[in-house]
């Protein structure tokens, strides 16, 4: 179960990650119109960056990415607000998730 498109997207596009709210785990899909160096980071509500989730090369096309709730040492983070960023070139994007306990 991918659920992602095929072929090639005509511009860069995050979307909302699903589930949201989420409990223990969230994927976050985007679309990659271009081969990009892909940077996915995940930031605390003060905006300190917690996480990294992907940090890659990748194809045109679409694609996901899984966070698993925990922050780089590998630690459950606290139920709360949190934001995805998403980086690919020049492009950048930023939604918020929400991690209940």
């Amino acid at each position: 179960k991918s659920g992602l498109e095929t072929g090639i997207p005509l511009q860069f596009a995050v979307e909302q990650n699903y589930p949201n709210p989420f409990n223990p785990a969230t994927e976050i899909r985007f679309a990659l119109p271009e081969q990009s160096d892909v940077r996915v980071e995940i930031y605390n509500a003060i905006g300190q960056k917690i996480a990294t989730v992907m940090d890659a090369k990748l194809q045109p096309g679409y694609h996901q990415v899984r966070w698993d709730g925990k922050n780089q040492s590998g630690n459950f983070v606290a139920s709360g607000i949190y934001f995805y960023r998403v980086s690919a070139g020049e492009f950048v994007a930023h939604k918020q998730m929400i991690l209940m306990k």
